[in-house]
């Protein structure tokens, strides 16, 4: 009797202690293992699996799933969610109604590609500046002064004329009419008559004893507006072959960027941040507004109430200036590398950033600037130029890289 009992009780006891079945793993269906995508907007979809109560899904940089940047459970087969390019891994496993996770699925691997690098052209210089108007784009091309490139074929550019100055050295570069206007090192202004390519020359020209070294040149409505080291520069360029300064201020700091917008100019002056100027006097404009920034202000780009700065270590910084006389940060965002020069279109912030490439910032909400992309270019990012669905950048001496926006539309 006893043994029967025994028999019983261990029966009962093998039973209870039974281990609940673990889900098969499931199988993973979109996106593909190692596809490539042209859009930010990613959908996922897996097999379904009977009495499933939810699902697990994560995504990764890595995929060894240390750190996922997503990691969320799903009561359907399919997730959806925007990613910034780049290379990802993802994995699904399945919750039982017994509530037994189930063994992951494999890991399959995909890419967001919206921008390609489609050519890569070496200039005769060190490539600081960018400006382009179809169909050549201009390059402030270092000691090898000004380089024009044909860009009717953007998988295919190719030099269409040089003009230098072998004691100086070319930063910024601005086109206007049959003129491209240089911030040309020791020369603050160096104006070339473009009109003939076969035949370039230099025209006009600014030069002071005083010391200084132009950085970058904005022109509108025959007036030059110059960064030049420490100084802030207004030019009448009405007559190209004798420019004429209206205005001049020297800064305790380096002045390296400038923006236009109505009768207002910003520049940016690297550890003092940007100054507002009201423009309406040329040759008396008066400073009406200064906001101090985290980094070294370095290039401005200005759209409705709002500057946007490339801010050097201190990655974009968002200023409201709808107020001029009193503006006020109201977002930032770090990024890698080290914010040079910015470009805007349609809500998109291009910025280069020097060693760590091309970046692509969404302001649709200035209050929250998102990463789009961060672009591995190689070499070191100065400027950007945006036209159309092309990204070109002046890629010091690896010379002009043009970058394909290919998002799906």
């Amino acid at each position: 009797m006893k043994s029967i009992f025994l028999i019983i009780f261990s029966l009962v006891l093998l039973t209870c202690h039974k281990p609940l079945p673990v889900p098969e793993p499931v199988t993973l269906s979109i996106p593909l293992n190692e596809m490539v995508l042209r859009q930010k907007l990613v959908e996922f979809q897996w097999q379904e699996k009977v009495d499933a109560v939810g699902y697990n899904i994560q995504i990764d940089k890595k995929n060894s799933f240390s750190h996922p940047i997503i990691d969320s459970t799903v009561t359907d087969t399919a997730f959806a969610i925007e990613l910034a390019d780049g290379n990802y891994f993802w994995r699904v496993r399945v919750l039982s109604k017994d509530s037994v996770w189930g063994e992951w699925s494999e890991t399959w691997s995909f890419m967001i590609e919206r921008y390609r690098i489609i050519s890569q052209t070496q200039t005769y210089g060190y490539a600081h500046d960018v400006f382009v108007r179809e169909p050549y784009a201009y390059i402030a091309d270092g000691q090898a002064g000004l380089t024009v490139l044909n860009i009717e074929d953007s998988q295919e550019p190719v030099i269409a004329a040089n003009i230098m100055d072998t004691t100086n050295e070319a930063w910024g570069v601005a086109v206007e009419n049959h003129y491209a206007y240089i911030a040309y090192g020791s020369y603050e202004l160096q104006i070339v008559d473009i009109s003939e390519l076969d035949t370039l020359r230099f025209f006009g020209s600014l030069y002071h004893p005083t010391p200084a070294f132009g950085y970058d040149i904005v022109v509108e409505n025959n007036l030059a507006y110059i960064a030049a080291l420490s100084q802030f520069l207004i030019v009448d360029v009405s007559d190209p072959l004798y420019p004429r300064q209206l205005y001049q201020r020297v800064f305790p700091a380096n002045v390296r960027g400038v923006a236009i917008f109505d009768t207002f100019a910003i520049i940016a002056c690297e550890q003092l941040g940007i100054y507002i100027y009201d423009l309406r006097h040329t040759t008396q404009p008066e400073i009406v507004g200064w906001c101090d920034t985290p980094g070294n202000a370095r290039d401005v780009f200005i759209s409705d109430s709002f500057a946007f700065v490339a801010d050097g270590t201190g990655g974009i910084v968002v200023i409201n200036i709808k107020d001029k006389t009193n503006p006020q940060i109201i977002s930032r965002l770090d990024l890698p590398g080290y914010a040079r020069k910015i470009y805007m279109v349609d809500n998109l912030l291009y910025i280069a950033l020097g060693d760590s490439g091309l970046g692509v910032v969404d302001i649709n909400n200035p209050n929250e600037p998102k990463i789009d992309a961060i672009m591995k270019i190689g070499g070191y990012a100065y400027s950007v130029f945006v036209l159309d669905d092309y990204i070109y950048i002046a890629h010091g001496r690896s010379g002009l890289t043009i970058v394909a926006k290919e998002e799906e539309k």
